[in-house]
């Protein structure tokens, strides 16, 4: 078995090649684990049996894709949120389910033929970064599930599909941004589903000035 792998070197990329590792102790595997900033390999050859995708920070051009088995990746929604901020939409359509997909790697992103989905429950009081959180632990487990599958020797076939295309950076920013008219039940969707200690959360836009939602220590997620 020929292995390729690609993630982030940071705890969740190192957890999921430890998992690699123990399903596959004999396999030929490559590892890149990207630090910020790192570009895609200066590989020669990119063939073989399976290329894995989790959490790797940059798109794959087509000949790679194409030089792989079978290309997949592991993303951190269920197929209802394909693309740029699962999280925050999902959030703010107040979504009692979520979960984490294995597909098919093609050229558009999340597009692929969908292999496996793991969900779990939502509850109403969820933040951005416990919805994360959790999403990773079970995205970790599906890699384990899927992993199995491969060492197993059975095939991976077509489960589901993705309930729509992907969303983009020009969705995600027009989601961040709280219009001047919202009411108080839109401003608080927007708010929740964009707070987060490590990025810029919701904002309004006045006069070409934008003043960020801060909310108060007291308020409920």
């Amino acid at each position: 078995m020929n292995i390729i792998f690609l993630s982030k070197d940071n705890a969740p990329g190192r957890a999921a090649r430890a998992v690699l590792a123990r399903r596959f102790p004999e396999a030929d595997v490559r590892v890149w684990l990207a630090a910020p900033g790192d570009r895609l390999p200066a590989w020669d050859d990119w063939s073989c049996d399976y290329l894995i995708s989790y959490l790797c920070p940059r798109l794959l051009p087509a000949p790679i894709l194409a030089a792989a088995g079978l290309p997949i990746n592991f993303h951190p929604a269920p197929p209802e949120y394909p693309g740029l901020g699962c999280y925050n939409f999902a959030l703010y359509d107040g979504v009692a389910e979520y979960g984490a997909t294995c597909h098919r790697m093609v050229e558009q992103i999340d597009s692929g033929e969908i292999y496996a989905v793991r969900r779990f429950p939502v509850p109403a009081e969820m933040t951005v970064v416990a919805l994360q959180e959790r999403t990773l632990a079970e995205m970790l487990a599906l890699l384990d599930e899927v992993l199995a599958t491969v060492a197993a020797g059975r095939p991976l076939a077509p489960v589901a599909r993705w309930a729509r295309g992907p969303t983009t950076r020009q969705d995600f920013e027009a989601l961040r941004q709280v219009p001047l008219d919202a009411d108080a039940e839109e401003v608080a969707r927007r708010v929740r589903a964009f707070a987060h200690p490590d990025h810029d959360g919701a904002y309004i836009r006045l006069h070409g000035i934008d003043f960020l939602a801060v909310r108060p220590q007291n308020a409920k997620p």
